[in-house]
């Protein structure tokens, strides 16, 4: 059974179609990377994921049930998203910005202490724990943020899960960047399914199991990073030139631009 599934899917929220015929399958463990230029449908379609916009055509399920049959709070046990913009003006802690991950689970005060402590090491925030989330820089607001939605579907190995990210690079430095990048690593390993929205080329080719281009709110390529990183689709889809390497060590494909 697919963790993700999609047939044939539109849909209009806004009243013009914003994805059109989207086919798609993600397996738990998998990661997805979403590239396209602005305003392709992005976004979007990790709004159909989340279940924030509905079809208005067509079929999703998620973990083999209809998307819309999900009541919220069970799908929030299986389903964490990080958007591109995450707004919180109240005066949290880090500690508590995280621990809200923990809402839509019953497990324990013992348990949920352990995931703070798993995902502060993830996401290299422990230093942060005690400070007020209003006060800290954006690059430090964005880890806190990656690391409530790591506690929202953390510790549940074995289990199918979702992880929808949305530039989640976004203001950290090099360092955090690989960081974050082997924390999503580690946690496909563990069954989670992993969909990456993001401009970030060479990160999509090192990160993604499968990738997708999307233009017009619909999918114009999806395959291995190797079968869509390509000078024809740059040329086609994004109106550029760009030069196809090879990384030197790890073999993933290089995206030079000129």
């Amino acid at each position: 059974m697919s963790l993700v599934k999609l047939k044939k899917v539109d849909a209009a929220p806004w009243g013009e179609f914003s994805l059109q015929q989207i086919e798609l399958e993600l397996a738990a463990g998998e990661v997805l990377g979403v590239i396209g230029p602005n305003g392709a449908g992005k976004t979007s379609l990790l709004k159909l994921l989340s279940g924030d916009i509905s079809p208005t055509g067509g079929n999703y399920e998620l973990l083999g049930k209809a998307i819309s049959a999900w009541e919220p709070m069970p799908r929030a046990r299986v389903l964490a998203v990080l958007p591109q913009l995450s707004l919180l003006n109240f005066p949290y802690t880090v500690e508590e910005v995280i621990l809200l991950g923990r809402t839509p689970h019953r497990s324990g005060l013992d348990s949920d202490r352990q995931v703070l402590r798993e995902v502060l090491s993830a996401t290299d925030t422990a230093a942060l724990q005690g400070r007020i989330y209003t006060q800290l820089s954006g690059g430090e607001k964005q880890r806190v943020q990656l690391a409530r939605v790591f506690a929202q579907i953390w510790r549940d190995e074995g289990s199918p899960r979702l992880l929808l990210l949305d530039e989640p690079t976004t203001a950290l430095d090099l360092a955090h960047q690989q960081l974050i990048m082997e924390s999503v690593k580690g946690l496909a390993k563990t069954g989670c399914g992993v969909v990456i929205v993001a401009h970030d080329f060479n990160l999509v080719a090192a990160m993604a199991d499968q990738v997708v281009a999307v233009s017009g709110g619909q999918l114009v390529s999806r395959g291995s990073p190797e079968t869509v990183l390509t000078q024809n689709l740059f040329e086609e889809v994004f109106g550029v030139r760009v030069i196809i390497s090879t990384h030197p060590e790890s073999g993933h494909p290089l995206v030079i631009h000129l």
